[in-house]
């Protein structure tokens, strides 16, 4: 199921890439995808969260 989201929800190269490259590792499109859902989660947590505007009251920064 994976792999069809993949295939019909990417662009045509992108999932022609990512086939191609999931061959050349040997590792399978299941693997793959757990592997860049892992990477993302990792740099997803490295974007700084938005800092209450210094202009803002309490009731607007607890918002």
């Amino acid at each position: 199921m994976k792999t069809a989201v993949i295939r019909s929800r990417a662009e045509g190269p992108l999932a022609k890439d990512f086939l191609k490259q999931c061959s050349r590792l040997r590792i399978g499109q299941s693997e793959a995808i757990r592997c860049a859902i892992r990477l993302w989660l990792v740099e997803a947590k490295k974007v700084p969260t938005p800092a209450p505007l210094p202009w803002a009251g309490p009731e607007e920064k607890s918002k």
